[in-house]
């Protein structure tokens, strides 16, 4: 029944053989075995995909199989906090008793994605799940518990395209944020836009930019990154890695040439900027959404390209992936010192094209 229900959200012989498994795993554990399951390491111990195994709980979840959790860590002994089936539940600060501290939380950090068995699965006893949630906590007093090597985050989770399409109102509400230490943000524009509509018409021009979306969305999805949102003819997305973001805005540069003006020979041309720092979660009109500097340094180095460019921050070129990626293209890489707007002092940022 687990597999049949959660085939359609997938496709091909390896999604059927993590739903067998993930469905002979469930049968032969009891209700207590199925609270608050980390997928990754699940995924570790079955020797299955860790992304596509959290698209099956999140196929799960939307099927009526699991609940999903936000569990909340102190950032220092590691216990937990506080949980919420719901991210409008959460709160930027939080405390630990224990600890007598307080912290803000942080969606990449101490902000932690588990499922746990639904009634349509599995029936809890009658506070069998407060026992659990207890029993953790004395390990972790006690010093028994074991941090797992990979649990999955808050900011992970959003970064997968499932969760992204299908769970729209898990946002934080109007009034709280959340912060992330580590987040890299990607803007691309396209040049002369404005002068593509009054020369082609608004028709013509709108199935371009739809076309030029579509080579834009692909680079960005396959490389792990979402689009958090498109202004006009740009796009805002976001990645967790800097390689990827970077792989990501090459790969639309060698594809993007066969995408024509209609009635030329040229090209449209998409000018792009990448930077990586901190940023805070919010939503803003009933989507998820970053704010902060790190969001304005990643606008105005954007700004910086004229042409079929790539600019980005030191914090990007300074990543191992990226020095890779670059040095496997044995791309022509120019440094610049600049000023952004609003931003003090000289810059330091890099181009390729």
């Amino acid at each position: 029944m687990l597999v049949k229900s959660l085939l359609p959200y997938g496709s091909g012989d390896a999604w059927e053989l993590i739903l067998i498994r993930l469905s002979q795993w469930v049968e032969d554990r009891p209700a207590s075995g199925l609270f608050r399951i980390n997928p990754l390491q699940l995924a570790e111990e079955l020797a299955l995909d860790p992304g596509a195994t959290v698209d099956a709980f999140l196929a799960g979840v939307l099927e009526g199989w699991f609940d999903l959790r936000w569990d909340f860590h102190c950032p220092h002994c590691q216990g937990l906090t506080g949980f919420s089936s719901h991210l409008d539940k959460a709160h930027a600060v939080g405390e630990c008793r224990s600890c007598k501290l307080e912290f803000r939380n942080q969606l990449d950090s101490n902000v932690e994605v588990t499922f746990s068995a639904a009634p349509k699965l599995a029936t809890f006893a009658e506070g069998e799940q407060d026992a659990l949630w207890l029993a953790h906590n004395q390990s972790l007093s006690d010093g028994s518990w074991i941090k797992p090597e990979k649990t999955l985050s808050g900011l992970a989770l959003f970064h997968r395209p499932l969760f992204h399409e299908r769970f729209g109102d898990e946002v934080l509400s109007s009034d709280e944020s959340l912060e992330i230490r580590h987040v890299v943000l990607l803007f691309t524009d396209i040049k002369g836009s404005t002068r593509l509509y009054e020369e082609l018409g608004d028709a013509t021009a709108y199935n371009l930019v739809r076309d030029h979306f579509k080579v834009l969305f692909q680079a960005i999805e396959s490389r792990g990154g979402i689009v958090v949102k498109t202004i006009g003819d740009a796009v805002m997305a976001s990645f967790r890695g800097a390689s990827d973001a970077l792989e990501a805005a090459l790969s639309v540069h060698s594809t993007i040439d066969s995408l024509k003006v209609p009635g030329t020979e040229d090209s449209v041309v998409v000018k792009m900027g990448l930077h990586a720092g901190p940023a805070i979660a919010v939503t803003m009109n009933e989507r998820f959404d970053y704010f902060g500097q790190t969001v304005n340094r990643a606008a105005r180095i954007q700004g910086l390209a004229k042409d079929q460019e790539i600019y980005f921050s030191e914090s990007v070129f300074q990543d191992p992936g990226c020095r890779r990626s670059l040095a496997s293209r044995k791309a022509a890489v120019r440094r610049w010192r600049t000023q952004l707007k609003g931003i003090e002092g000289d810059q330091i940022v890099y181009s390729v094209k």
